[in-house]
Order: structure tokens, then sequence, then C-alpha cells
């Protein structure tokens, strides 16, 4: 048995200048994928590293994003920034807004170790993989690793 024949060329260079024009995929679905970095990086890749608790229920909308917020972090120790660092502001998906398969969120309450990065100036960041909160009590190991790259006992 033999599969459907192939695209010639042109009919293939059509059909993908078509799915882009209509806005489709060109390609299978796609699900949600960060691409994982070491410890290394992560931290490297970190501008504020902090241990802190998401505070408040409702993140203020962020002016001109409509799919966007503000949310904030209420800071009980700073691993790397400012030492003096008592609040960061922190961007996430607008509640009730478009959200995207690979959004995440938080809960007033959340607490653990956030690695933030500088998301588009203007003093906000961005805690938007996985890898970038440790929830409190939830990977010592990870925590050891990461003071050990930080330089902390």
């Amino acid at each position: 048995m033999h599969g459907p024949a192939p695209l010639p060329d042109a009919a293939r260079r059509r059909l993908l200048r078509l799915t882009a024009a209509l806005g489709l995929p060109a390609a299978a679905p796609v699900a949600a994928m960060w691409a994982r970095m070491s410890e290394a990086e992560l931290v490297r890749h970190s501008e504020l590293i902090v241990v802190g608790e998401w505070s408040g229920d409702a993140p203020e909308p962020l002016p001109d994003t409509p799919a966007r917020a503000v949310g904030r972090i209420a800071v009980t120790e700073v691993w790397k920034g400012p030492r003096d660092l008592k609040t960061v502001r922190v961007v996430v998906p607008a509640p009730g807004g478009p959200r995207s398969s690979d959004a995440i969120t938080y809960r007033r309450g959340d607490r653990g170790l956030w690695l933030l990065r500088p998301w588009q100036g203007g003093g906000l960041y961005a805690a938007d993989s996985p890898q970038r909160f440790v929830a409190e009590g939830s990977d010592p190991a990870l925590l050891k690793t990461l003071r050990e790259l930080l330089g902390r006992r």
C-alpha cells in the first residue's frame, strides 16, 4: 500500500500561502510549551529573584494592553536585585480577557520563590513560565541549587 501522493512544490507553496493568508496554522495543532532552561540559565535570565506572596485578588488593567493586567508580589526576601525591594509589579493575563492555552495565572496567597524577567520596561516583570515560580515547600533540591548558584547559604 502506498500513501497519498506528495504535493508538487508549486501546489505546496500555494497551500502554504493560502493558510498564511487565512491565518491558519500550517502545521499540526500546537500545545502550550516552554523551552526548559537549566538552573544557571534561569538565574542568568532573571533580573529579580525574590521570595514573596501574590497579593490582591484582581490584577489592575494594564493601560493600552487590554489582554494584560498587573498583579503584585509582596516581597519578603531578595535573592537577586535591589535589597530594599518591597513590592514587584508582574504582568499577567487580564481577568475575563482572551486567554491562550499557555497563560499562567496566580492567586492571592501563592507564596514562594519568583524568578522574574523584565516585561517591556516601565518597572514591570513577568513570571510567564512554569520555571519562574517555585511554590513554597515544593522543591527543596531546586531551592538548594539556586541558593548555591547565587552564592547564598
